[in-house]
């Protein structure tokens, strides 16, 4: 299938991919060809980064280009009361109110955060933890990820 959902509202665009979810379960291999992240993370068991007419990385979406074992993204919104100067961590970064960290050890830092945060009572509103998107590590990739940020 190429680009098969190209042009499509959200209900057909989901209606597609459920066609080809009962292909894949009935024992049906699919080869699709998109330049949507979404539609190759919701479908893809497996995918292939093309640049410059060569595979440069191949994998499952969660792991594609070290996604799993990479750098994540720590965000919540400072408590209120709260100076960053008291927070367990040092942030990467604060603007209007929200805190974010970068690290690589998730679980320690996550915990030494959410138990600070419970002994004093107070909610890490908004806490999230994200890695890498598809389409990051894609201009990664294929080394368009400087040209974007010009």
């Amino acid at each position: 299938m190429d680009e098969p959902t190209t042009g499509f509202d959200p209900s057909a665009r989901r209606g597609a991919w459920d066609l080809v979810r009962q292909l894949t379960r009935g024992g049906a291999t699919v080869l699709l060809t998109t330049h949507s992240m979404e539609e190759a993370e919701a479908l893809a068991h497996r995918v292939a980064v093309i640049a410059r007419g060569r595979i440069v990385a191949a994998g499952t979406p969660a792991t594609l280009g070290g996604r799993d074992v990479g750098e994540v993204t720590i965000r919540f919104r400072i408590p209120d009361g709260v100076a960053p100067a008291d927070l367990p961590v040092a942030p990467a970064s604060i603007g209007d109110d929200v805190v974010e960290i970068r690290t690589s050890d998730e679980v320690r830092l996550l915990h030494e955060l959410t138990g600070w945060a419970m002994e004093r009572g107070l909610e890490l509103a908004g806490l999230t933890v994200n890695r890498l998107t598809l389409e990051e590590v894609y201009l990664r990739l294929t080394g368009q990820a400087a040209e974007v940020g010009a």
